[in-house]
């Protein structure tokens, strides 16, 4: 079994990691001494977390992604009424942008942005609908129209506008 534990080498100090996950530090000093420490793998995460030698961001819990989530609902109105910003405000949003672009994904709430697309594309086609309703002479919405074209391809179909006109 002890074919299988990991031994690894970084200039005078060995490491290895046995069966059980003990990570055991071999260094040898400049007096030929040998000194060895034992550590639990949460141990050594420890120190190392402690001294900034790695940083390891909060776990992706369900608090965090609400969050997350309502950050970028309150960029995402920002944005549509950047217009309306007062100075401060604009200095905020971008300080906002600059926070956001830092969020790790499993949190990034990506689905805001694609509805908020889906919702402009919907108005934008709402608005083209109803300006063709308005340039063919129909004064009622399409969806108003009794047994009327359902889109506003189908208002250009001559057995449509016959229909509407009888």
């Amino acid at each position: 079994m002890k074919d299988q534990a990991m031994t690894n080498q970084f200039y005078d100090l060995s490491f290895e990691r046995s069966e059980d996950g003990t990570i055991t530090l071999h260094q040898m000093d400049y007096a030929g001494e040998s000194a060895t420490i034992a550590m639990h793998p949460a141990q050594l995460r420890y120190v190392a977390e402690h001294f900034d030698v790695i940083r390891i961001g909060p776990p992706a819990d369900e608090l965090t992604k609400r969050l997350a989530q309502r950050l970028c609902q309150t960029f995402l109105l920002m944005c549509d009424e950047y217009r309306h910003l007062s100075h401060e405000l604009e200095e905020e949003h971008a300080r906002l942008d600059e926070f956001i672009t830092t969020l790790p994904n499993d949190i990034m709430p990506w689905h805001l942005w694609e509805e908020r697309d889906a919702k402009k594309e919907a108005r934008e086609a709402e608005r083209r609908a109803s300006a063709q309703s308005k340039t063919s002479g129909n004064s009622k919405p399409l969806a108003e129209a009794e047994n009327g074209p359902t889109s506003p391809q189908m208002a250009l179909l001559p057995e449509n506008s016959e229909k509407e006109q009888g």
